[in-house]
């Protein structure tokens, strides 16, 4: 819904796109436009559905929804993805609500914790949301305040202390770099996150945590 290219044409939603056609990149300004105005909202309705229906073209299963940069928090847009998804067989949806308080990370001060309190409370709702409407989601999310930089050292210390319920850990995994790499995403760290991934050690440490690896289809 921002950040990147949209699957229709910039002519079918010209007030969801730029003067090159993409999708905005200010997310305090495509918020507020799709929470107050109605053409607009017509628009990303438009555009959602082309997104699940280029998604379902692929032959791959839905395993979960989720949105660029975590617009699916936006009432809006959680609305009607809660509303077109159906169509689609969505089931699960994540959830991105991160512990205050990380294993092996610096704490966060006052004001920045007294930040996340609206937030914090959001995503409660949302979940309660999610569930009532019948869809699996996890309780926890690790990667936001590592974004880019879940390397081996952080996801062992991540896997040495999870909490209970249903834990998604999210990387960014590449093998190196590449043109077109958005400007917020230029320190990430995407080969050593792969690195990480197929890490011996981190195997272990996940296989000792006790957890079960699973997809959210497996919920």
């Amino acid at each position: 819904m921002v950040c990147g290219w949209p699957v229709l044409p910039a002519r079918e939603i010209p007030d969801l796109v730029d003067a090159a056609g993409m999708l905005d990149t200010n997310l305090i300004r495509a918020g507020l436009r799709y929470f107050f105005l109605p053409k607009v909202r017509r628009q990303l309705a438009k555009e959602i559905r082309a997104q699940f229906e280029a998604f379902h073209e692929s032959g791959f299963a839905l395993d979960h929804v989720n949105a660029h940069n975590h617009m699916q928090i936006h009432p809006t847009v959680l609305s009607l993805i809660l509303e077109i998804g159906i169509d689609y067989g969505m089931r699960a949806m994540r959830v991105p609500d991160e512990p205050i308080a990380l294993p092996g990370a610096s704490t966060l001060s006052f004001s920045r914790r007294m930040a996340r309190l609206i937030p914090w409370i959001w995503l409660r709702l949302m979940r309660s949301r999610l569930r009532r409407a019948g869809l699996n989601t996890n309780d926890y999310v690790y990667g936001i305040r590592d974004s880019g930089a879940l390397v081996r050292e952080r996801m062992l210390a991540l896997l040495a202390e999870l909490p209970d319920g249903v834990t998604e850990i999210f990387l960014h995994p590449a093998r190196g770099d590449w043109d077109g790499v958005e400007e917020a995403a230029r320190h990430y760290r995407f080969e050593e996150e792969f690195q990480a991934l197929i890490d011996g050690d981190v195997r272990a440490a996940a296989e000792a945590s006790g957890a079960k690896l699973t997809a959210f289809s497996g919920l």
